[in-house]
C-alpha cells in the first residue's frame, strides 16, 4: 500500500491479510520490490493486479497462475496499451526504463520480457479506471456516486443558526439534509440557499430525523442540531472510525459556546458520559451505520429522550466510537436556565427514563421549568 498506515489499512481490511509499504521509486521500482519480497519468502508464482481494475475475479487469478504453469511471465492487457496484471514464476528484469502511465507500457514490458528470454502469455483484456469517464463502463457506478455520509439536521424556526450548521457540515462525499418541522421564519429557505437538501414535515424531533434518514442515500447517516457546529475534518475522521468493522456508530466530542468554570465541569461529564458508559447523545453530531439505523427501527417517536433511549439501543450492537474532535453547540438553553438547573433537569431525566418512566412523563420532567417560570409571569399555577 502507499499512503495512510498500516494501522488503518488492517482497520479498512482486517488482520488477515500480510501488507506491506511500497515504498518509494516509480511504479516499476516499486512492483519489482513487491516480486522480490514474494520470492524471497518462498512462493512459486506471485501476481500482482491492479487496484485500478474493480471487474477482476477470483476466475481471472487461477486463469493467470495456470498459464504460469507454461509461461514465465503473464500480462493482462487493457485496452489504453496498459496491463491490470502481471504475474511471473521466477525473478526477472522485465520492469526497468519503461515510461509508466503510456500507451506503450504492455509493448514495452513484452519487449524487456523478450530480451530476458522469457516466454510470455496474456489474458483477456478489460477496462481499467484511469479518468472519470471510464466510470461509466461500470454497472454499480450509480451506486459509487452516492454520498458516503449524509447529515441529517432537524429544525424548527432556526434562522440564526441554521446557515452556520449547514456550512459547517458540508464537505467531500457528504450530503447535508435538513428536516424542516414546519418553521414560521426563514429557515428552510436559508438551509437552501447553505446548499442543503430541504424536506418538509410535521414537527418533532424524532419524525423529523427519521424522516431525513429516510430520504438520505449515504451509508452513513449523521445526526445534527441546527445549533451546533461540526469541526474542520470531521468526515475524514468519521470515514476513519467507520473503517473499523466492529464500530456500528459514534459521535463527535461535546463542546459549547459558553464559557465558565461551571460549563467545563458539564464537558467533563458529558465526555465521561460517551467516553466510558458508551452513551453519546444530544449535541454531539451522532453518527451511526445506515443499516444498523435501520434494524433498531430508527428513533422512537417521544417528545423528549428519543436520543437517550436510541444511544442506549445503539451501545448493545457494537463498539461506539466517540471523536477527539467536538462539535460547538449554543449554549443558549444553558444561558436561559442557568447551567447547574439545566444539568439537574437534564440528570432527573436520565434517571426516569433507566427506572422505566413513560415518553409523557419525561417530557413532563423536561418541559417543568419553562412552564413554572411561565407561571409565575402570569400569575398562575402549573
Amino acid at each position: 500500500y502507499t499512503g495512510g498506515s498500516r494501522r488503518q489499512m488492517r482497520r479498512w481490511l482486517g488482520g488477515a491479510m500480510a501488507m506491506a509499504g511500497q515504498g518509494t521509486g516509480d511504479l516499476g521500482e516499486r512492483m519489482r520490490r513487491a516480486f522480490d519480497r514474494g520470492f524471497d519468502e518462498g512462493c512459486r508464482h506471485v501476481v500482482i493486479i491492479g487496484a485500478d481494475c474493480p471487474s477482476i475475479t477470483a476466475d481471472d487469478l487461477t486463469e493467470a497462475i495456470a498459464a504460469l504453469e507454461e509461461c514465465d511471465m503473464v500480462l493482462g492487457p487493457c485496452g489504453d496499451g496498459g496491463y491490470w496484471l502481471i504475474a511471473l514464476r521466477r525473478r526477472a528484469e522485465v520492469l526497468a526504463g519503461i515510461e509508466w502511465g503510456g500507451p506503450s507500457v504492455l509493448s514495452a514490458t513484452l519487449g524487456r520480457a523478450k530480451e530476458a528470454g522469457l516466454a510470455a502469455g496474456t489474458l483477456t483484456e478489460k477496462q481499467d479506471i484511469d479518468e472519470p469517464g471510464d466510470l461509466d463502463c461500470l454497472p454499480w457506478v450509480e451506486a459509487a456516486r452516492r454520498p458516503y455520509l449524509s447529515v441529517i439536521v432537524p429544525a424548527l424556526n432556526e434562522q440564526a443558526t441554521i446557515q452556520q450548521a449547514v456550512a459547517s457540515a458540508r464537505g467531500e462525499g457528504v450530503e447535508v439534509v435538513v428536516v424542516d418541522g414546519g418553521s414560521d421564519d426563514a429557515t428552510a429557505e436559508l438551509a437552501a440557499q447553505a446548499g442543503a437538501r430541504v424536506l418538509r414535515t410535521s414537527p418533532g424531533r424524532a419524525v423529523q430525523m427519521n424522516s431525513g434518514a429516510a430520504a438520505a442515500r449515504g451509508r452513513v447517516l449523521l445526526f445534527l442540531h441546527a445549533d451546533t457546529l461540526l469541526p474542520a475534518g470531521y468526515g475524514e475522521a468519521v470515514f476513519e472510525a467507520m473503517l473499523d468493522p466492529k464500530v456500528v456508530g459514534g459521535a463527535l466530542g461535546f463542546s459549547t459556546d459558553e464559557g465558565g468554570w461551571a460549563m467545563r465541569v458539564v464537558t467533563a461529564l458529558v465526555a465521561f458520559r460517551a467516553d466510558k458508559l458508551h452513551l453519546p447523545y444530544g449535541d454531539q453530531g451522532v453518527f451511526v451505520r445506515r443499516s444498523v439505523f435501520e434494524s433498531l427501527g430508527g428513533y422512537r417517536d417521544w417528545p423528549v429522550g428519543e436520543d437517550l433511549d436510541f444511544a442506549a439501543r445503539l451501545r448493545l450492537c457494537g463498539r461506539v466510537a466517540v471523536m477527539p474532535a467536538a462539535a460547538r453547540t449554543s449554549g443558549r438553553r444553558w444561558r436561559e436556565l442557568g447551567v447547574w438547573r439545566t444539568m439537574l433537569i437534564n440528570q432527573i431525566v436520565v434517571a426516569a427514563y433507566w427506572l422505566g418512566a413513560s415518553p409523557g412523563a419525561l417530557r413532563w420532567l423536561y418541559t417543568w421549568p419553562r412552564r413554572r417560570r411561565l407561571a409565575r409571569r402570569c400569575g398562575g399555577s402549573l
